[in-house]
Formats: C-alpha cells, structure tokens, sequence
C-alpha cells in the first residue's frame, strides 16, 4: 500500500473502511472531496431525489426549497404554466397568455 491514504475526490463517496476505490456520485449530482456517504452526493439544482436517483423538474414544475431543508419539486400556480426542465424558480412560471388557460397546478 501507500504510506497515506488519499481523500475520495470531488464527486467520488466510499462509506468502507479499508476501500481500495471510491464509489461515483449518481447521475446529476456531487459532492465535495473526503465524502462519506451517498447521501453527500447532493442534486443539482432543478433535480430532486427520486429512488436514490435525482430527477429533473419536470415541465410545469420548478424546485422548491423548504426553509427547513429539503427540495421538492411543485406545479405553477393555476393560470401559469413552465416549459422548462431542471426549473429552479417559480419565476419560470409564466402567465397563460390571452385566449388561453390553466386551470390545474403543474401545468
């Protein structure tokens, strides 16, 4: 072996004790150097953990973060609507222009 052991670089976790590698971060996500554990792996903004996987925003949607932590993501308000993907602002959200309506949330 080495005379040191390395720190798991940037977007790399290894929660073993003796590991010989580190493990990647899921797609869409990553963490800092010396990390742990999965859950370091942190999603990029828009995406929000699904399954241990993080998943975009879908259109209609856009990532809402808890003052308290955690993100999920919520539809635009009834009378807007979002064509993005990986939204991370209700600002994405856009009126629905004259002649036509929304009238469910997450349009």
């Amino acid at each position: 072996g080495d005379a040191t052991c390395a720190l798991c670089p940037a977007d790399t976790y290894s929660p073993t004790v003796g590991a010989s590698s580190c493990m990647p971060c899921p797609s869409n996500s990553s963490s800092g150097a010396g990390s742990a554990a999965a859950a370091d792996c942190l999603c990029a903004a828009g995406f929000t953990v699904q399954g241990g996987a993080c998943v975009a925003c879908a259109p209609g949607t856009y990532l809402f973060v808890a003052p308290a932590g955690g993100a999920t993501c919520v539809g635009c308000p009834a009378g807007m609507f979002s064509e993005a993907v990986a939204a991370v602002s209700i600002a994405t959200c856009t009126q629905c222009p004259a002649d036509t309506y929304s009238p469910t949330i997450g349009a």
